[in-house]
This record gives structure tokens, C-alpha cells and sequence, in this order.
């Protein structure tokens, strides 16, 4: 093996180990579409403000729910919150689960802070 491969292997055993070691950032976890699903959501929510200043509110909202939730979480979360409200049988599988209560629970509380931080009343 010839010095220069020797390094290009170092350098590509470094990089991969760096990437296990250092977990993705959750900021980037959640793709485009759920994003602007959230924020056109939120902004028909609160569409009393003016479009621009809600599109930069709900989007900063958005942006603090991504740095506590992966993907995942946020979509189990958020459903699990919003199902809360579902009348009859269905919405009694939901409301009748203790793990649902709390994914509820703990995305509303961290969505109330984000709220809060970005001025989204």
C-alpha cells in the first residue's frame, strides 16, 4: 500500500467513527414537507396576525420543537395530541392510554415553551 492510500483510509475510518460517535442533530430530522405542514397549520391557526409575522413565529416554533424531538417523536407526539380530541371509539383508544397521555403531555408542554420563546400567543 502506497503512503497516500494509507491515508485516504485513515481519513475515511476517522470520518466514519466521528459520524457514530456525534448523534444527528434532531434540527435536521424532520423533512420539508411535515415542516411546511406544520407552519401553514399554525399559521391558519393564529391568522388573525399579519401572514408574515406569523409565518416567522410559527416557523421559529417549528424550529424549537426540532431541537427536542427527532422526527419521530414529534409526529408521535403531535398525533397523540391531537387525537386527544377525537370523540367516540376511536378517540377513546388514544385517551385511554397511559403512554398516549404522556407523549400528549410532554409534546404540549415543550410546544407551550417554544410558543412562549418565539413570541406565538
Amino acid at each position: 500500500m502506497t503512503r497516500i492510500n494509507r491515508l485516504i483510509i485513515a481519513v475515511a475510518a476517522i470520518a466514519g467513527l466521528s459520524s457514530l460517535a456525534a448523534p444527528a442533530s434532531a434540527d435536521n430530522d424532520i423533512p420539508t414537507v411535515e415542516r411546511v405542514e406544520f407552519v401553514l397549520e399554525c399559521m391558519r391557526s393564529n391568522s388573525t396576525a399579519p401572514r408574515q409575522e406569523m409565518l416567522y413565529k410559527c416557523s421559529c416554533t417549528l424550529d424549537q420543537l426540532a431541537k427536542v424531538f427527532t422526527r419521530d417523536q414529534f409526529v408521535d407526539g403531535m398525533t397523540a395530541a391531537n387525537a386527544m380530541s377525537i370523540g367516540g371509539e376511536r378517540g377513546a383508544v388514544l385517551r385511554d392510554s397511559e403512554g398516549a397521555k404522556t407523549e400528549a403531555a410532554g409534546y404540549r408542554a415543550v410546544l407551550a415553551k417554544a410558543k412562549k420563546d418565539c413570541f406565538l400567543n
